[in-house]
């Protein structure tokens, strides 16, 4: 038997006004994480939204989010250079702040950057379809309706896990 397309879950003007319901709060202005790091939305076109990372001062890339079913499904994140061009996933693992921790028994230092053998990869932040999908134990029924399932949560924890001082080197596309 052929594999049939799964149709769309919502109706797409549920989903968009849930997203501009969602973006209301944060929309203006600029967002600070201490002590280097400030995030401003630049793009809301339903059912993207677009966030300019600057660092320093500096813009350095855009984090850009699929809500294309929000808040029946969590948003999808990629990360994109200022001229729209995609930030490879190797890259952005660069710039990611380590902390320490063990795994599998061993300890080392922890990326929240999950690369695949490809070269994709993932942001390993609750709230984004890429985790709740490495996370069934997740489940983003239960996050949608915490702190966790807001938007500008998951925009903050996005950016959040960069290493302020590794972005500054970072140059754009070749």
């Amino acid at each position: 038997m052929a594999p049939v397309a799964e149709p769309a879950i919502l109706n797409p003007a549920v989903a968009k006004a849930t997203f501009i319901r969602g973006i209301q709060a944060f929309l203006i202005g600029v967002h600070e994480i201490p002590p280097d790091i400030q995030w401003e939305v630049i793009g809301t076109k339903f059912p993207t939204l677009k966030v300019r990372v600057i660092v320093a001062g500096v813009p350095h890339f855009m984090l850009k989010l699929d809500c294309t079913n929000f808040d029946y499904d969590p948003p999808s994140l990629g990360y994109v250079y200022l001229d729209g061009k995609p930030l490879p996933w190797t890259i952005l693992r660069n710039m990611v702040a380590t902390y320490p921790g063990v795994i599998k028994g061993v300890p080392t230092h922890i990326n929240d950057v999950v690369l695949f053998p490809n070269g994709n990869g993932f942001a390993c932040r609750t709230g984004n379809m890429a985790f709740h999908e490495a996370h069934p134990e997740m489940n983003w029924r239960d996050v949608r309706n915490q702190n966790a399932g807001r938007l500008d949560f998951i925009i903050d924890s996005a950016i959040r896990l960069l290493d302020p001082q590794k972005v500054i080197g970072l140059r754009g596309p070749a």
